[in-house]
Protein backbone atom coordinates (compact mmCIF):
# COMPACT_ATOMS: atom_id res chain seq x y z
CA UNK A 1 0.00 0.00 0.00
CA UNK A 2 1.53 3.40 -0.94
CA UNK A 3 1.99 6.18 1.62
CA UNK A 4 -0.88 8.33 0.01
CA UNK A 5 -3.20 5.61 0.60
CA UNK A 6 -2.29 4.95 4.40
CA UNK A 7 -2.42 8.70 5.30
CA UNK A 8 -6.09 8.82 3.83
CA UNK A 9 -6.97 5.67 5.56
CA UNK A 10 -5.54 7.29 8.68
CA UNK A 11 -7.41 10.83 8.09
CA UNK A 12 -10.74 8.73 7.50
CA UNK A 13 -10.53 6.47 10.66
CA UNK A 14 -9.20 9.85 12.73
CA UNK A 15 -12.65 11.73 11.39
CA UNK A 16 -14.95 8.46 11.98
CA UNK A 17 -13.40 8.87 15.74
CA UNK A 18 -13.73 12.18 16.15
CA UNK A 19 -17.36 12.42 14.48
CA UNK A 20 -18.58 8.79 16.84
CA UNK A 21 -17.17 10.88 19.98
CA UNK A 22 -19.60 13.46 19.01
CA UNK A 23 -22.77 11.47 18.46
CA UNK A 24 -21.41 9.74 21.95
CA UNK A 25 -22.15 13.01 23.35
CA UNK A 26 -24.50 14.30 21.56
CA UNK A 27 -26.92 10.67 22.43
CA UNK A 28 -26.32 11.47 26.04
CA UNK A 29 -27.70 14.81 26.03
CA UNK A 30 -30.59 13.77 24.19
CA UNK A 31 -31.20 11.10 26.59
CA UNK A 32 -30.87 13.18 29.52
CA UNK A 33 -33.37 15.43 27.74
CA UNK A 34 -35.81 12.79 26.66
CA UNK A 35 -35.51 11.40 30.63
CA UNK A 36 -35.99 15.00 32.18
CA UNK A 37 -39.35 15.27 29.72
CA UNK A 38 -40.72 12.47 30.29
CA UNK A 39 -40.01 13.00 34.16
CA UNK A 40 -42.80 15.24 36.13
CA UNK A 41 -44.55 14.87 38.87
CA UNK A 42 -48.60 15.20 37.68
CA UNK A 43 -47.49 13.05 34.48
CA UNK A 44 -49.40 15.31 32.30
CA UNK A 45 -47.25 16.63 29.88
CA UNK A 46 -46.70 15.46 26.50
CA UNK A 47 -43.01 15.09 24.98
CA UNK A 48 -41.95 17.49 22.48
CA UNK A 49 -42.27 15.98 19.17
CA UNK A 50 -38.72 17.17 17.67
CA UNK A 51 -37.05 15.73 20.91
CA UNK A 52 -38.66 12.63 20.08
CA UNK A 53 -37.87 12.71 16.63
CA UNK A 54 -34.35 13.95 17.17
CA UNK A 55 -33.93 10.81 19.59
CA UNK A 56 -35.52 8.34 16.92
CA UNK A 57 -32.41 9.68 14.70
CA UNK A 58 -29.73 9.65 17.00
CA UNK A 59 -30.55 5.90 19.00
CA UNK A 60 -31.46 4.17 15.40
CA UNK A 61 -30.65 1.29 14.66
CA UNK A 62 -29.28 0.26 17.89
CA UNK A 63 -32.39 0.94 20.17
CA UNK A 64 -34.64 -1.61 18.14
CA UNK A 65 -32.01 -4.13 17.91
CA UNK A 66 -31.80 -3.93 21.76
CA UNK A 67 -35.09 -3.15 22.90
CA UNK A 68 -33.85 -0.30 25.07
CA UNK A 69 -37.65 0.03 25.95
CA UNK A 70 -38.03 -3.61 27.49
CA UNK A 71 -37.08 -4.48 31.16
CA UNK A 72 -35.52 -7.79 31.23
CA UNK A 73 -36.07 -9.58 33.94
CA UNK A 74 -32.85 -11.07 35.42
CA UNK A 75 -30.56 -7.93 34.93
CA UNK A 76 -30.59 -5.12 37.56
CA UNK A 77 -31.01 -1.10 37.01
CA UNK A 78 -27.14 -1.07 36.50
CA UNK A 79 -26.95 -3.95 34.35
CA UNK A 80 -29.17 -2.57 32.01
CA UNK A 81 -27.32 1.14 32.03
CA UNK A 82 -24.61 -1.02 31.44
CA UNK A 83 -25.87 -2.57 27.96
CA UNK A 84 -27.76 0.31 27.35
CA UNK A 85 -24.22 2.69 27.18
CA UNK A 86 -22.21 -0.05 25.32
CA UNK A 87 -24.90 0.00 22.43
CA UNK A 88 -24.83 3.70 22.46
CA UNK A 89 -20.77 3.33 21.98
CA UNK A 90 -21.41 0.99 19.24
CA UNK A 91 -24.51 2.90 17.67
CA UNK A 92 -22.05 6.14 17.66
CA UNK A 93 -18.61 4.02 16.44
CA UNK A 94 -21.63 2.41 13.43
CA UNK A 95 -22.52 6.23 12.39
CA UNK A 96 -19.29 8.00 12.81
CA UNK A 97 -18.24 5.13 10.06
CA UNK A 98 -20.92 5.78 7.88
CA UNK A 99 -20.88 9.66 7.94
CA UNK A 100 -16.93 9.61 7.16
CA UNK A 101 -17.97 7.23 4.50
CA UNK A 102 -20.41 9.36 2.87
CA UNK A 103 -18.22 12.25 2.96
CA UNK A 104 -15.45 10.12 1.28
CA UNK A 105 -18.05 9.45 -1.36
CA UNK A 106 -18.93 12.39 -2.14
CA UNK A 107 -15.46 14.20 -1.97
CA UNK A 108 -14.48 11.18 -4.45
CA UNK A 109 -17.09 11.58 -6.52
CA UNK A 110 -17.38 15.38 -6.92
CA UNK A 111 -13.12 15.72 -6.79
CA UNK A 112 -11.64 16.86 -10.46
CA UNK A 113 -8.95 15.26 -11.20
Amino acid sequence: MTEPRKSAGAKCFMTAGVIAAIWFWLSLVLGLMLANAEDNPDMTATTPRPLKLACAVVFSPMRSLQHWDQQSAGIGDHGVLFFVLFGMLINSLLWGCFIAFLYWLTARFFSTK
